[in-house]
């Protein structure tokens, strides 16, 4: 049944109300001139829902002020808008971040503004130096953010969509599912420039074949940081039955003065001054990559490269058709040799899961005769 005009506008502004809540949120977003933005976008957004237009750019926005203050989950949002500009053969992809540097997130208080402001400039630095972005927007305002989306949306697919953004809705789970089951998975690599200072550090390691490694360490989430004892076995067995292979430690200044023991085999990339950005170019240049769950990972993740990842403490089971077997957890768009394990780091696990990835790294990456 075909509904009026005025059934349609009655029905977009009931579902403004339930998206927008109560009056006090619109008097509110009215007084701080958001509300026309959002309106237009919604209303610009419906045109497209319709059909007929076609897709020239797409836009993923990530708001560090909604989302976690996680490179793993901003680093998703752009993996996505390369698969949505695969999805649309001709379309150009534009990244936009927001990071106010006076305002608190509204979930983890916890974290000064400066810090919100910090990751998303640098997160913006890693979009410009990902292969297939165009441009990358980086915003302190929530009012230029908001116009700068309802403008895209007359004529480009912004993404999240209007309502996720709206409520806040955490897209970690939705997003990791609907890149695997709804695109061609993307592969996440960098510029010219990035890649070539990243293999000067490899070159540094003196060792035939480099794997990276990240090892957790936060005060959040402390559940899941890396077991130093663990890693040390696995290192002294790597030095012990894998003398040609290389580890180059990457992760924040914290963790690097966590795991700051001098081992013969481990490289401390950030002793050499490494960015954001050049961790991220090392995982995707080096032949392997190792370690817990976390940011850097998501790198790895989107590549044809042999990883394993300790997942112990996330919930995997939000995540579709992973396939487990005993504590290795795969999924089908896995290639050979890429596996995530749920229990937890022990020596044992450690040194027999990673034992595993380094004879399939050296399998590809035979000796010279």
């Amino acid at each position: 049944m075909k509904l009026s005009r005025h059934s349609l506008l009655r029905r977009r502004a009931s579902e403004l109300r339930a998206a927008l809540g109560t009056g006090k949120n619109w008097a509110r977003l009215l007084l701080t001139g958001r509300l026309p933005n959002l309106i237009t976008w919604r209303i610009e957004e419906r045109k497209r829902e319709r059909g007929g237009r076609r897709i020239e750019r797409i836009v993923v926005a990530y708001d560090f002020h909604k989302q976690p203050l996680s490179v793993g989950d901003s680093l998703t949002f752009v993996a996505l808008g390369l698969a949505l500009r695969d999805r649309f053969a001709h379309a150009t992809l534009d990244v936009a971040f927001l990071g106010n540097p006076r305002v608190r997130h509204s979930l983890w208080r916890g974290w000064p503004p400066a810090y919100i402001a910090s990751l998303a400039s640098r997160m913006a630095e890693v979009a410009r130096n990902t292969a297939g972005v165009a441009q990358v927007h980086l915003f302190d305002e929530r009012a230029g953010f908001e116009s700068f989306l309802a403008h895209a949306a007359r004529n480009d697919y912004v993404w999240p969509e209007w309502r996720q953004y709206i409520t806040g809705e955490y897209m970690h789970y939705s997003l990791h599912n609907d890149i695997i089951r709804l695109c061609t998975l993307p592969q996440l690599h960098f510029v010219e420039e990035p890649k070539r200072k990243a293999a000067d550090i490899l070159r540094q390691t003196a060792a035939r074949i480099n794997v990276t490694v990240q090892l957790r360490h936060s005060s959040f989430q402390s559940e899941r940081n890396s077991q130093w004892a663990a890693w040390k076995a696995f290192f002294a067995f790597a030095r012990e039955q894998h003398p040609d292979v290389g580890f180059v430690l990457i992760g924040s200044q914290e963790e690097a003065d966590h795991f700051s023991e001098e081992l013969p085999n481990v490289l401390v990339a950030k002793k050499l001054g490494t960015s954001l950005l050049l961790d991220l170019a090392l995982v995707s240049c080096a032949a392997g990559h190792l370690g817990t769950g976390s940011g850097p990972g998501v790198v790895a993740e989107f590549s044809d490269r042999p990883y394993v990842m300790w997942t112990h403490g996330i919930p995997t089971e939000l995540w579709v058709d992973a396939e487990q077997h005993g504590d290795v957890l795969r999924f089908p768009h896995f290639v050979a040799d890429q596996k995530l394990i749920t229990s937890p780091e022990t020596p044992e696990s450690i040194i027999k899961h990673g034992g595993e990835l380094l004879r399939a790294i050296a399998a590809r990456h035979p000796r010279s005769p």
